[in-house]
């Protein structure tokens, strides 16, 4: 029925199927979505492969505090028994490339970037002091565990620099190199 009414309308009936300057339009508009997201996707992608790093270095530092306040002492990454692999598609945490620091009274643990557009991270945990103001102008001073995240500004493949942790007690808390945020706070 449609194709009598075509016919009698135009005189021909109307063949399936697209020109090629309609194609070439598709075409055209799909290559603009693609230039405009790809950049948006790439960067999500770089975030999503960054946040192992993060994940894996805060779960080390809040299992080192909790760690020494049972046993006196840090662990290794291999004695904490967290479940994270040391070696992953993106970061090494220790062996290869990756670096662990193991002292009395801090620890440290940086992470190899096996890719240049990944940011580098590097961990710490020290015991410090703190002096806390009472009233009547005392204070009082006790130990306690300072943790430092640090982040890199840039991306760069490589060892992260390592975070200032000293464990002298001195009252000076960690903090990052520079070049570094600490995700941790001021």
């Amino acid at each position: 029925m449609v194709r009598a009414y075509y016919w009698w309308r135009y005189g021909t009936v109307r063949q399936g199927g697209f020109t090629l300057v309609e194609l070439l339009v598709v075409v055209v508009m799909l290559g603009t979505l693609a230039v405009l997201t790809l950049p948006s996707f790439l960067s999500q992608a770089a975030k999503a492969q960054q946040a192992e790093a993060k994940s894996a270095l805060n779960s080390w530092t809040k299992v080192q505090r909790i760690f020494r306040e049972h046993y006196g002492r840090y662990a290794s990454f291999q004695e904490l028994a967290l479940g994270l692999p040391t070696d992953t598609k993106h970061y090494n945490y220790i062996g290869n490339g990756g670096q662990e620091d193991l002292a009395e009274d801090y620890v440290r643990l940086m992470a190899f970037s096996k890719k240049a557009d990944l940011k580098r991270y590097a961990a710490g945990v020290e015991r410090d002091v703190v002096t806390v103001s009472l009233p009547n102008h005392y204070t009082d001073q006790h130990l306690q565990d300072a943790a430092v995240l640090c982040e890199s500004h840039a991306p760069g493949q490589g060892l992260a620099d390592r975070p200032l942790v000293n464990g002298n007690g001195d009252g000076v808390w960690p903090t990052c190199p520079d070049g570094y945020s600490n995700l941790f706070g001021p």
